[in-house]
């Protein structure tokens, strides 16, 4: 195994989600790689500090917002071949579709 597998298991090793045998190779590899033992001081570590953190409770409307975004219609957006227009048209037919077709947006999800 390599120490990218070793590293991907942080989480899972702090959370007690690995089963003995992975839990005994996860600690022989750290004990035993000195830079993925360092990584996983820094996990912990850095895991310590959010837990000081002040939890916030989510506005009720959250996930409302969310299904919102997730289910609203995207609306097309134009390749930019697309909104030079077509080829055998005057360019500055072209041109004037182009700037009509302009801006384009996309459809985000926004929490601000």
């Amino acid at each position: 195994m390599d120490c990218n597998y070793y590293r991907a298991l942080f989480s899972a090793f702090v959370d007690d989600e690995l089963d003995e045998q992975e839990a005994r190779n996860f600690k022989a590899h750290i004990l035993k790689c000195r830079d993925c033992g360092e990584r996983f001081k820094a996990f912990r570590r850095a895991q310590d500090l959010l837990l000081l953190l002040e939890r916030k409770e989510a506005p009720p409307q959250l996930w409302e917002r969310i299904e919102e975004g997730i289910t609203r219609k995207e609306e097309p957006a134009y390749t930019f071949f697309q909104m030079l227009g077509d080829p055998s048209e005057p360019l500055g037919r072209r041109r004037e579709l182009a700037l009509i077709r302009l801006p384009v947006y996309r459809t985000g999800i926004s929490f601000g």
